[in-house]
């Protein structure tokens, strides 16, 4: 099969939802809104009607007094998008792609928590959700609970194949491994390393390389890892970039920065 390539992002947002979560400058919530993208690519797969990607959710949605996790609200959004925008294509044809940090609350900035539901949410809507966890999801004794659900892959570090795509993931990022899902820089390298000479069509991390050219913040040695290897889709989060267009590395591979971003990724042929 040739190479799945992004062709093409839309540049303004189909559609966007309103969250509230506690911004960096500030101690009390703040609304901001999560803007959900339309992206076209060649070469998917006849058996996946679109690939639906995004991390990074840490916010919250009010409804009825009660506090949702905005990956909650957003996956039960899908099957409205996608009856307004997308009639011909079908939820339980598509997969889901999680990169981390699913979990927060109003109380402190940066909390902790577990994103099971948002896990849940998702499976019940697309054929598979595949994904990493970001060092701010924290399964506790329920990641036994996420193991049992069949359409669902948490990658904590491995290479899977569903739908006629070769998927790889790596959970977590770089510092004490003592903490939750942190790695050694060296076993991180490593790990990496070895998932990228899987030759798989997408690599799925929480941590993102660095791109200095433009300034997007991330992990440089990453950047040189994702540079030696062959082409792939890059899918990764944990830092925002202030872009919604995949950035083309040396070798050709294209990199998605995820944070706080929703995008739909279908054959340009389906759109319209």
């Amino acid at each position: 099969m040739q190479k799945i390539r992004i062709n093409e992002i839309l540049e303004k947002p189909i559609e966007e939802i309103p969250f509230l979560t506690i911004s960096q400058n500030s101690f009390e919530p703040q609304i901001y809104n999560l803007p959900i993208y339309v992206g076209f690519v060649e070469n998917l797969p006849k058996t996946v009607d679109a690939i639906v990607a995004t991390s990074d959710l840490q916010g919250i949605v009010i409804q009825n007094d009660k506090e949702i996790l905005l990956g909650e609200i957003l996956a039960k959004t899908f099957p409205i998008l996608f009856e307004m925008y997308f009639p011909n294509l079908e939820l339980k044809k598509s997969i889901a792609i999680l990169c981390g940090d699913l979990y927060t609350n109003l109380l402190k900035r940066g909390t902790s928590g577990n994103p099971i539901n948002v896990w849940k949410e998702f499976s019940e809507i697309f054929k598979w959700t595949i994904g990493v966890a970001g060092n701010h999801d924290d399964f506790g004794d329920r990641i036994d609970e996420l193991n049992q659900l069949t359409n669902v892959k948490l990658l904590l570090n491995e290479t899977i194949s569903v739908d006629k795509l070769t998927i790889s993931g790596l959970s977590g990022i770089i510092g004490r491994s003592d903490k939750n899902f942190r790695l050694r820089d060296i076993d991180y390298y490593n790990s990496i390393t070895k998932l990228i000479k899987k030759n798989p069509d997408f690599l799925l991390t929480h941590l993102s390389p660095a791109i200095n050219s433009k300034q997007f913040i991330g992990d440089e040695k990453l950047t040189v890892i994702l540079e030696n290897g062959n082409p792939l889709i890059s899918f990764c989060g944990h830092v925002h970039w202030d872009t919604n267009h995949p950035v083309v590395l040396a070798n050709e591979t294209q990199v998605l920065n995820l944070d706080t971003k929703v995008y739909i990724l279908i054959d340009k042929n389906n759109f319209g």
